[in-house]
This record gives structure tokens, sequence and C-alpha cells, in this order.
């Protein structure tokens, strides 16, 4: 049986979004709750594409690291991207003792 996947954009926080982010996942992991913030994944103040679209397949997984290494693979036309700093201009959300 064929799986027909969804072509979807692939997007990085900006520096807004980064700091959105941030702020929300620390107010989840002290115990608070609240919505996402709206647009944090959709707009593109808040986030932009790195490149062409990719397809993706609905599915589950065992485990998060079924899910990783299917999601690795996904990405790998686009090349290295983790680990990209505002400094220089590609990317957004890391210090540079990551590089």
């Amino acid at each position: 049986m064929t799986v027909m996947g969804e072509q979807v954009e692939v997007c990085e926080f900006t520096t807004d979004g980064m700091r959105i982010a941030r702020n929300y996942l620390t107010g989840i992991r002290a115990g608070g709750w609240t919505p996402l913030p709206s647009g944090l994944l959709t707009e593109h103040t808040y986030s932009q594409p790195v490149g062409p679209e990719v397809c993706v397949e609905e599915r589950a997984f065992a485990n998060r690291r079924e899910a990783g290494q299917y999601l690795a693979a996904q990405l790998e036309p686009l090349g290295p991207m983790s680990r990209r700093c505002p400094t220089s201009g590609r990317g957004s959300g890391c210090s540079t003792s990551n590089r």
C-alpha cells in the first residue's frame, strides 16, 4: 500500500518567534497553561521558510526516536539547518558556543 504524503513548508523561528516560544515553554514548565500564542507557527513575523517544501506523511510512531528518525530523513534534503545563529544572519536561536 502506498501512503501519499503532503508537501509542507519548513520554517524556523525569527528572533521574535524564538523569544515568544521560550516564554511560552517557560510558563508551561512552571506549571501554567495557556493556549499557544496566536500565529506563532504560521505568521512570518514569528517564523520564516528555510527551503523547499518537503513531503511528510501523517502517521503514528511507536516512540519519539522513531519519529525523530523519520523526520530527520524527510528533512535531509534541506541540508544542515540545526544550530544556525542570528549572528550569522542565517537563522535564530542558538548561542555561539553551539556552532
